[in-house]
């Protein structure tokens, strides 16, 4: 698993909550892990034209562990008792991973792997193998937990 913060996340992370916001209230998402009405985008394809998302996936695909290229990613927005359940993103030989976009309240909405439990914090961005089960704690705050999710496959 590789985690790390990004130097210029504050103006990175207003930029995407904007963004992300937007979205939602613009549609309606989809239903996949999230749970008890936990907001999910749509996914995209890594084409997005958006400049604080492009800025967001050159770190990405920076800091992936094998050169790679972000081939999908989406949107989660939960708020007072809104979860994802246990779930896998995809093949062994690719990766996965989410960027923090707002927390919300410490101790709230963690990502809970089966040797690690990782505690959301603004501006960090975890990668890990995309086999690897997963889910997101409750959240318990009153205010919201944004994250960005992603998919990346190894290029040639």
């Amino acid at each position: 698993m590789i985690r790390h913060r990004l130097p210029d996340f504050e103006t990175l992370n207003a930029e995407l909550r904007t963004i992300i916001l937007q979205n939602r209230e613009d549609s309606e998402g989809i239903k996949a892990t999230n749970k008890n009405g936990g907001w999910h985008s749509d996914y995209f394809d890594g084409e997005c034209e958006e400049p604080a998302v492009q800025r967001l996936l050159s770190h990405v695909t920076r800091l992936a562990p094998v050169p790679a290229r972000v081939f999908m990613l989406w949107a989660n927005v939960n708020t007072k008792g809104q979860y994802n359940a246990p779930h896998r993103h995809g093949a062994s030989d690719e990766w996965s991973g989410f960027y923090v976009v707002e927390a919300g309240e410490p101790g709230s909405g963690r990502t809970v792997f089966p040797s690690e439990t990782v505690e959301p914090e603004n501006g960090f961005l975890t990668l890990f193998p995309a086999n690897l089960e997963h889910s997101v704690e409750p959240y318990d705050g009153s205010g919201t937990r944004i994250t960005v999710a992603f998919n990346l496959r190894a290029t040639p």
